[in-house]
């Protein structure tokens, strides 16, 4: 699954926590999660928290995607 963050300008903690949710359900179940076109104060609160460790993060929908095939 690739999530597009290219339009959000702000995430709190819930929202950290939906996407923590999903990256860990689909590890479960055999996928993973994504994120594509970050914005760059979605990208601090990902540094911050160093959850940008824990995600892949790609600069656009097509980057992601094309790396589930490599």
């Amino acid at each position: 699954m690739v999530i597009d963050l290219q339009q959000v300008d702000w995430m709190n903690s819930s929202g950290l926590g939906i996407l923590i949710g999903g990256l860990s359900a689909l590890r479960k179940s055999g996928g993973d999660l994504r994120l594509a076109s970050v914005t760059e104060k979605i990208e601090e609160v990902l540094r911050i928290t160093k959850l940008d460790r824990v995600f892949d993060i790609y600069g656009d929908i097509d980057t992601a995607v094309s790396s589930y095939r490599s």
